[in-house]
């Protein structure tokens, strides 16, 4: 199980401010999105935030764009002719296929995609215009195992003139967030946030820690407020009575209203609170930044004494077990091949050392490390840099600790407590697949239900009255070409005779190697990939025929990835796949209640 305690679910309609986009023009500068799509998006936001915010999505930005001199200079001369075959504005849903398509293809190969100014960019736009928060949450799982873990952190940037609609912004996406929570149990933890700004923003973060909804708080200084004030002290002295964690966006760079105001994230700020507050647990993200005032911090042959991660490291030191750092959206290791050692370096050395080695979090910054990289990529990046024992160290057990999650023989804290119970007492239900073992696991977190409408159990749902389900049951059963099931299941599956209920129950029992590309002879691993492959497209085809579902708006790669995981394995049983389904296919909503 891998925790990740800092990641995003918020969409741009959601957040769409005029502070937002004067932010979004300081963070968006330097960064590998391309000059004329940054330009592009800013106005694109600007415009629709003043007329017809509700059109907002990824189709209406692209419209905008579509027949522009800086269209054909963003989009390099090889890939113009894929758009002049396949797209014929102005049907939307064609120039959302098309370009979901481009993407798909080309990131296919991660190499490619990563190093794809054009393909990162469009693929975090994609994301961003997502209509609903739901529909980010559920690629954001598409990324997690079964049983990972992630902290989604919302974000609430207003300033002091904002009227009555931007006001009202946040608050709606607080409680999209906290829907997210109910939709996957244990698995999406929200944390709460506060903004001084808002002259009513203590009690609404108060009510939604003591209501056990989010587990945690998040601080943004760099949008212009010091650590110190009636507000914030109010903030941290409920913080550190009721066991709620905090954690505060830490480098001079990200959202910031000025270069003046990303001061106030220097963890040097914080001595004075730690001193007065003897039990708050504190966690500075991004760990001071990979850089600081454009000179390299983690890529250098050693960390600056200077240093904001200097500063932390000493923090950790002075005030052991309540002092953390993630280091989410650390991509510059990746330059060159004397950073990439440069960085390893200099974290092993920190993970190695008792005074720190607790106290260093696994962190990704989804969706905004779309930008740059994608979460898978930069997880894999990680293990290969620190090896199993050390990563499992950053992604369990001390994230574990921070956020008082009930493992390796430690009791829930508080803050999880609460959560539990509000979990239970608003019902919640994982949409797909089961909610998270630590969930499972905890005496009042047992009664939890699953996706398949009964409480937690040990194997994965299979459910004759979810569509989903009798749908991968009908493909694998009925479709005739190519058969799937190996012959030797077949006639296992007659011996159950005609009846439907009982071969239903029974195709849920098989595992993964009983179809035919683990069970028939292929010449080497690559033959039986591909043959995986196939499989999942010809799955995919059957369920995009099915009128009563609609797709998630994830994207044909992420499926892809994430079925060759699951057929690769052949001790997984059938129902493994259909989970895998509800991640990219539901009920249209108009059928749902018919369901």
């Amino acid at each position: 199980m891998r925790i990740n305690v800092h990641a995003h679910v918020f969409n741009f309609p959601s957040i769409l401010t005029k502070e937002t986009i004067l932010l979004l023009s300081h963070r968006l500068t330097g960064r590998n999105l391309p000059e004329p799509l940054r330009d592009a998006l800013l106005s694109y936001l600007r415009t629709r935030r003043k007329s017809r915010p509700g059109d907002i999505s990824f189709d209406d930005f692209h419209r905008t764009i579509r027949g522009t001199r800086l269209f054909n200079r963003l989009i390099p001369k090889r890939l113009r002719s894929f758009f002049d075959r396949h797209l014929d504005l102005p049907p939307s849903s064609e120039t959302t296929a098309a370009l979901t398509s481009l993407l798909e293809a080309t990131l296919i190969d991660r190499h490619q995609a990563s190093s794809s100014d054009v393909i990162n960019a469009f693929e975090w736009l994609r994301i961003g215009f997502m209509k609903r928060i739901d529909d980010v949450t559920d690629d954001l799982v598409t990324h997690m195992d079964d049983e990972d873990v992630t902290v989604v952190l919302p974000m609430d940037i207003i300033d002091r003139k904002a009227g009555k609609r931007e006001r009202a912004l946040f608050l709606k996406q607080l409680e999209d967030t906290k829907r997210q929570a109910l939709r996957y149990p244990g698995r999406i933890l929200p944390f709460a946030k506060v903004n001084p700004v808002r002259t009513d923003s203590f009690h609404v973060m108060r009510e939604t820690l003591h209501s056990g909804a989010c587990i945690g708080l998040k601080l943004y200084p760099s949008l212009g407020y010091p650590v110190h004030g009636s507000i914030m002290e109010d903030t941290l002295r409920y913080c550190e009575k009721e066991s709620v964690p905090v954690l505060l966006h830490c480098n001079d760079s990200g959202f910031r209203k000025s270069r003046k105001d990303s001061q106030y994230c220097n963890p040097r700020e914080w001595i004075p609170v730690l001193d007065t507050h003897s039990n708050l647990k504190v966690c500075f993200a991004h760990f001071g930044g990979q850089s600081q005032d454009g000179k390299p911090v983690w890529t250098a042959p050693e960390l600056p004494q200077d240093s904001w991660a200097v500063a932390i490291l000493e923090l950790m030191e002075h005030y052991p077990g309540r002092v953390f750092a993630d280091v989410s959206f650390h991509t510059e290791q990746n330059a060159t091949p004397e950073e990439t050692e440069n960085y390893r370096k200099n974290l092993v050395a920190v993970l190695s050392d008792e005074r720190y080695c607790d106290h260093v979090l696994w962190g990704t910054d989804y969706h905004l490390l779309r930008m740059e990289a994608t979460d898978t990529d930069y997880s894999d990046t990680f293990h290969t840099l620190l090896g199993d024992e050390l990563f499992t160290r950053i992604t369990n057990q001390n994230p574990a600790s921070f956020l008082g999650l009930p493992l390796l023989g430690r009791p829930a804290e508080a803050n999880i407590i609460r959560h539990i119970k509000w979990l239970a007492a608003n019902h919640a239900r994982a949409v797909r697949g089961r909610p998270a073992a630590w969930l499972r696991d905890h005496p009042d977190g047992a009664a939890i239900r699953g996706g398949n409408g009964q409480a937690s159990s040990d194997g994965p749902a299979w459910d004759s009255n979810n569509r989903i389900h009798t749908t991968l049951f009908n493909f694998l059963w009925n479709n005739r070409h190519p058969a799937y099931l190996s012959e030797r299941m077949k006639r296992l599956l007659r011996e159950q005779g005609d009846a439907p209920v009982k071969l239903f129950e029974a195709v849920g029992r098989l595992p993964v190697g009983e179809l035919t590309f683990h069970s028939d002879p292929l010449g080497d691993q690559t033959d039986r990939n591909h043959a995986i492959r196939s499989f999942a497209n010809r799955i995919h085809v059957w369920y995009s025929a099915i009128s009563s579902f609609e797709k998630s708006e994830t994207n044909e790669a992420a499926y892809l990835r994430k079925m060759v995981t699951t057929c690769s394995d052949p001790s997984v049983t059938i129902p493994k796949i259909a989970e895998v389904m509800e991640l990219f296919f539901r009920v249209k909503p108009e059928l749902e209640i018919e369901t």
